[in-house]
């Protein structure tokens, strides 16, 4: 490519890209940032990007191995923070243990409360109001999803549920001193709620032998903080960091493993997250995403797939069962876990109960009418869950393009078309795989 054509390139890119700068909530949040002493570790602009909408642009080359991000130790949110304000003197005086999660979660909802006399508003400002989680779509919305998404769902909220049944107990008839309101008034299911989510998809890892010391009790260990500035980057598989405490500058410091050039949306990884959990925990997913897997259970086994009869389809799955391979069965866009191999062969008809077969499993060491065996059986799996998904993401589709519905719902089609993707490009790469 010449450099015209390079130059046209990068205005395209410059002319799509929309610099949100001056909003007026991040700019007084920076203004705020560089009063307490905080600096730019490398030139940075929040922008809206095309894919990830809001995001972190880079204004220059950036090298690997350099630190992209600072903020100092008074600027992070810690239980530290949090034992050293009212708030902390409330939670000191219950007889009882807190989650990381919750301490900071409650603390959130206590600055949010406390409005202009909090030291944290102007980041507090910056946080959405909304998320889009199915956590916080409406039942009649969840019903449309699939059993599978439902369930992790349900045990999700089951989850920040028993985090908030404690803290009634401890705020009792406690009233706020700022407005003179009861505590329980302040700390509500959904303020918890949006709080526990926040901590949850914003918070950072911290080692515990360096995280500040506190006097608050604690049900598990010290591992967590927010950073302010920080939960502006965009999260990409790709991304390739190194996020800790620096001790001797004091400050929490990410460094970018990869380059970017001007204009390239800089970006952190959150870690090694598939999307479903992405969906369920951050209210995203990413269009091809490494992490990413497809699994298939008992349901997926039938008498009739296998063409077998019921006693020899009882005696192959409790073969599987006790040889430990009836776990881990799944696919990614790569192809089969091994186990899934493993259970095609059990099922086609190159198998026999000896120590040849066994052999073969074991030692990986398949012929070429093993693997056309396993290959054909493999094919109608695929195909199987190939339409049981796309049946899927046509009820949800047809239910989000007739109805007003949590924008949560039409993120789980943008799901279910990621796994419809996986499962075609598995088909493909399949027979290849299937090879000696």
């Amino acid at each position: 490519m010449g450099r015209t054509s390079r130059n046209r390139k990068k205005k395209k890119m410059k002319n799509r890209i929309l610099s949100l700068s001056t909003e007026d909530s991040f700019f007084n949040f920076v203004k705020w940032l560089l009063s307490e002493g905080w600096r730019p570790a490398c030139k940075l602009k929040m922008s809206s990007f095309p894919e990830t909408e809001r995001g972190l642009m880079a204004k220059e080359r950036i090298a690997p191995n350099t630190v992209i991000v600072r903020i100092p130790a008074h600027l992070l949110i810690s239980v530290k923070c949090v034992s050293e304000s009212l708030l902390g003197h409330i939670l000191k005086e219950c007889d009882a243990y807190f989650s990381v999660q919750q301490v900071l979660a409650l603390f959130l909802i206590w600055e949010k409360h406390i409005g202009m006399h909090s030291f944290w508003r102007l980041y507090i400002s910056t946080l959405p109001q909304k998320y889009t989680s199915p956590l916080f779509a409406n039942e009649r919305d969840l019903d449309k999803l699939p059993n599978f998404i439902k369930e992790r769902i349900s045990e999700l909220r089951s989850g920040v549920e028993k985090l908030y049944k404690s803290v009634p107990n401890f705020i009792g008839g406690k009233i706020c001193h700022h407005c003179k309101k009861y505590l329980f008034n302040i700390f509500t299911p959904d303020e918890f709620k949006w709080a526990w989510f926040t901590v949850n998809s914003r918070s950072v890892y911290i080692s515990p032998e360096k995280n500040f010391p506190h006097d608050l009790k604690l049900t598990d260990a010290n591992s967590l903080i927010l950073a302010p500035f920080l939960d502006m980057f965009n999260h990409s598989d790709d991304a390739k960091v190194i996020a800790s405490f620096n001790s001797n500058s004091n400050n929490y410091e990410i460094v970018s493993l990869v380059k970017y050039n001007c204009y390239d949306e800089v970006f952190v990884n959150y870690g090694d997250h598939s999307n479903l959990k992405l969906y369920l925990e951050y209210g995203f997913v990413l269009n091809e995403n490494k992490n990413d897997i497809i699994f298939f259970n008992k349901c997926d086994f039938n008498v009739e797939t296998f063409a077998c009869t019921i006693d020899d389809y009882t005696k192959k799955f409790n073969y599987l069962i006790t040889k430990n391979f009836f776990r881990d069965l799944y696919c990614t866009s790569e192809g089969f876990s091994w186990n899934m191999y493993v259970l095609c062969y059990v099922f086609s008809p190159s198998f026999a109960f000896n120590e040849i077969a066994t052999k073969k499993i074991y030692s990986g060491t398949f012929d070429t009418n093993d693997w056309n065996n396993i290959s054909k059986l493999g094919k109608i799996l695929l195909k199987n869950k190939l339409i049981e998904y796309q049946q899927y993401f046509y009820e949800l589709d047809k239910y989000v393009n007739e109805n007003n519905c949590n924008e949560s719902i039409l993120i789980g089609c943008y799901l279910l078309k990621a796994y419809i993707d996986i499962l075609k490009d598995c088909l493909v790469k399949f027979d290849s795989q299937c090879k000696i």
